[in-house]
């Protein structure tokens, strides 16, 4: 179901695309996980069941995942391009294992990362910007999910060409970019223990 609701949020935003506007994948990749968590605050406020509750949870959890591996990722790029010159397989791998380590993560692989982060260098980092933007929706969602889904639709809906942050912003956002940004999603998820 989370796949399908994620697809679902890209396919949206085609429906009402302007061609001429060429959308980041840091915007394509929030209109898919912003609508994996409006689907997720939808059926925890409307739904008891705790079967259709744990879909909801389920979903959230796995964008927290992705936050967290996506970052891992991301670390391990500017590790293999800052010493790319330099490293012996050997040393590629010890370094990589020293920064799963300090994720302290059990669902990451190590190892994996390696491939990926090299045959596509920089996609990462936009699936670490959309979840920050997600989560930051799915905050307001759990308040008000009517605002919430409203600055989802005025990120979908755009019309003009803008950068990332402004397209954001515009919409109702913060900006990602912003470590105040980080500060209250984090604030809000340690005192909510979600």
């Amino acid at each position: 179901a989370t796949t399908v609701i994620h697809e679902f949020g890209h396919g949206y935003s085609l429906a009402v695309y302007k061609p001429s506007i060429d959308k980041s994948l840091d915007i394509n990749e929030t209109y898919s996980q912003g609508n994996e968590v409006l689907f997720a605050t939808y059926l925890q406020n409307n739904y008891e069941e705790e079967f259709v509750q744990g879909v909801g949870l389920y979903n959230l959890h796995n964008l927290y995942r992705g936050l967290l591996k996506c970052s891992y990722a991301v670390d391990v790029e500017n590790y293999l391009f800052e010493n790319y010159d330099e490293l012996s397989i050997d040393d590629l791998y010890e370094g990589v294992q020293d920064i799963y380590a300090s994720y302290r993560a059990s669902d990451v692989r190590e190892t994996y990362w390696i491939y990926p982060t090299i045959a596509s260098s920089g996609y990462y980092i936009s699936y670490v910007t959309s979840c920050v933007s997600a989560l930051e929706l799915y905050n307001i969602a759990l308040a008000d999910f009517n605002k919430a889904k409203n600055i989802y639709m005025n990120l979908v809906n755009q019309k003009e060409m803008f950068g990332e942050v402004e397209a954001w912003t515009k919409a109702g956002f913060a900006s990602p970019f912003k470590e105040s940004t980080i500060i209250d999603i984090s604030n809000f998820f340690i005192v909510k223990k979600h």
